[in-house]
C-alpha cells in the first residue's frame, strides 16, 4: 500500500503472476505442451499478425485443413488416433 499523506490517500497497487502448480512463474518462459509433436506441415504457413482476429486463427485453419489432407472427416472414427 502506497500512503499519499498530502491529499489523505492510500493506493493498493495489485500484482498479478501467473505460476504453474509447484509456484514457478512462467512469464516469459512459457508452458511445455503436455504432447509434443514432430510432424511437416504440407501447408504453407504464409501470414501476417494482423491476420489474426476475434474470428480469424490462420494457425488453427492450417492446422484443420492439415488433418482433413490426412484423414477425411467422413472417414474418422470417434474416439480413434490416426
Amino acid at each position: 500500500m502506497i500512503e499519499l499523506p498530502a491529499i489523505e490517500a492510500s493506493v493498493r497497487l495489485p500484482r498479478w503472476l501467473d505460476a504453474g502448480p509447484h509456484g514457478v512463474v512462467f512469464e516469459k518462459l512459457g508452458i511445455a505442451p503436455d504432447v509434443e509433436l514432430d510432424v511437416e506441415l504440407d501447408v504453407e504457413l504464409d501470414f501476417e499478425l494482423d491476420a489474426f482476429t476475434e474470428a480469424s486463427d490462420p494457425l488453427l485453419e492450417a492446422a484443420i485443413e492439415q488433418r482433413e489432407r490426412k484423414v477425411p472427416r467422413r472417414e474418422r472414427e470417434p474416439g480413434k488416433r490416426d
